[in-house]
Parts: structure tokens; C-alpha cells; sequence
């Protein structure tokens, strides 16, 4: 699975990929494709970004860890640990937000941040000023099993 993400994940958005940009905004782009595996209609996305000052492993603990989650994750509207894999490795249960219908949705996600450093000039010490995290996530949504809330 990691294998597959890593390939996702780091793949060009060009080409063979057929990646298809749908939103940019500034450094961030978000992009979609169609894919059919085994007859099931799967919706994956891909996101890029960038951003100055943090490291690779502060993005991505402030994103995995759920003690934070209702921080920053205004789409939620509540969530629990299913199960602990291993440290770096959860199954989460959550209910998002949406207007008056729900859905059922299989989703697996990756997100890989990678922390760049640009040295300073002469002698100075490393700062955040010399920090960039590129931030790559890749979602692969699975909603041939969905089912409206009605149905349940």
C-alpha cells in the first residue's frame, strides 16, 4: 500500500498520468482523474503545496495526529480511532459535514511532505526563513459502495 502511494504520490501530473488540474490557487493545485480497477469507478485526487517556515514533520503531525484534528479540519463533524496499526499507521472513523444527504465513501490517503533547505549566506545559522516544505496528498476515493443516509 505505501508502495502504491509513493508511486501516486510522486508521479508527474503530465503525460501517461492524465492527471487533470481542477483548482489552483497560488502554490497550492488540486488535481483529479478517472480510473476503473476491477470494474469499480474510483475518484482520485492529488494535491501540491508549499509552504515556508515549517518542516516536513510538522505538517504532518499537526495533519495525522487527531488530538488536533478539530483545529484545523472545519469539515468534520466528529471522528474515533478505530484501530492503532502501528505509530504511524490508524484507521479512523469520521462523519463529515455535508448539507442534508450522507453518503458512505472508502478513502485512503497519503500525504508525504518533504522538508527543503535553502542555506543562508555566510555564517548564519538556519532559520525558518530557510525552511520550505513541499507538501504532496493523494486520496484515492472508492464511493461504489456509497449509500444514502435514507438507506441505512
Amino acid at each position: 500500500m505505501v508502495q502504491n502511494h509513493m508511486t501516486y504520490s510522486l508521479q508527474d501530473v503530465g503525460g501517461d498520468a492524465n492527471w487533470q488540474l481542477v483548482v489552483e490557487e497560488g502554490e497550492m493545485k488540486v488535481y483529479r482523474r478517472e480510473v476503473e480497477e476491477n470494474g469499480i469507478v474510483l475518484d482520485p485526487l492529488k494535491a501540491t503545496h508549499a509552504v515556508k517556515g515549517v518542516t516536513g514533520h510538522e505538517v504532518c503531525n499537526y495533519f495525522w495526529n487527531v488530538d488536533v484534528r478539530n483545529d484545523w479540519e472545519t469539515t468534520i463533524e466528529n471522528f474515533h480511532v478505530v484501530e492503532t496499526l502501528a505509530d504511524n499507521a490508524i484507521i479512523v472513523y469520521q462523519t463529515h459535514k455535508l448539507n442534508n444527504r450522507c453518503v458512505r465513501a472508502k478513502i485512503n490517503i497519503a500525504m508525504i511532505c518533504q522538508t527543503l533547505v535553502s542555506p543562508p549566506e555566510g555564517d548564519q545559522e538556519i532559520s525558518r526563513e530557510n525552511i520550505l516544505c513541499k507538501i504532496t496528498y493523494v486520496a484515492n476515493v472508492n464511493i461504489s459502495h456509497s449509500v444514502a443516509i435514507e438507506d441505512l
